[in-house]
Formats: structure tokens, sequence, C-alpha cells
């Protein structure tokens, strides 16, 4: 495995699925995608639930992931990876609170 920010093509990387049937995307091959595509730094990456798409090569189905949730650094994030945007939803709120102290307050 490289380094996830490191220049290189965006391949995906594939392992047996959990299933038994066929082929899915590695956790490693999401986080770099994201990284390379939204310039997050890989290691901070947390996914968290995504949606599947699959193709058929050779008889064999291959699943990736299409869209995803994930957090950075405590902050929820969603992409389709043509488009990111914030997903409150998916805060770890021990990291929110430390960073709006303004919040505990009220």
């Amino acid at each position: 495995m490289g380094n996830y920010n490191q220049p290189t093509r965006n391949i995906l990387e594939f392992t047996d699925s959990e299933e038994g049937t066929g082929y899915e995307e590695t956790e490693h091959s999401i986080k770099n995608r994201i990284a390379r595509k939204f310039l997050f730094n890989g290691s901070s990456i947390v996914p968290l639930e995504c949606d599947l798409k699959s193709f058929e090569l050779g008889g064999i189905v291959y699943r990736y992931v299409n869209r995803i949730n994930f957090s950075v650094n405590g902050y929820g994030y969603g992409t389709d990876f043509k488009d990111i945007w914030r997903d409150e939803a998916y805060d770890d709120m021990s990291i929110y609170k430390v960073n709006h102290p303004e919040d505990q307050e009220k």
C-alpha cells in the first residue's frame, strides 16, 4: 500500500467480498479516492456509510463505492466523487464540542 497523498493515477483496489460472491473495493482504495479528489489527509478519513454499484467482468462481479458518508477530524462529509458536502449528521460530537465551546454555554 502506498502513501495516500502520493501523486499517482487513481486506481481502484478490490478484495474478496464478504459474501464470497465476487470482489469489493478496499477501504484503502476508498480513502485514497477521497484524499486525492478533495485533498484530505488520507489517514484522517473515516468511512462511515456508503452505496455500492457493481459491474461484471469475465463473469465476476465487482462492487465499488459510488456515494459515501465519512468524517475527517470529527467533521462529517458526503460525496458522490463529483461533489462534496458537509453532513453534520456524521459529526463526532466529542470533537465538535472542543471546536465549538460557544455552543456549550447555551
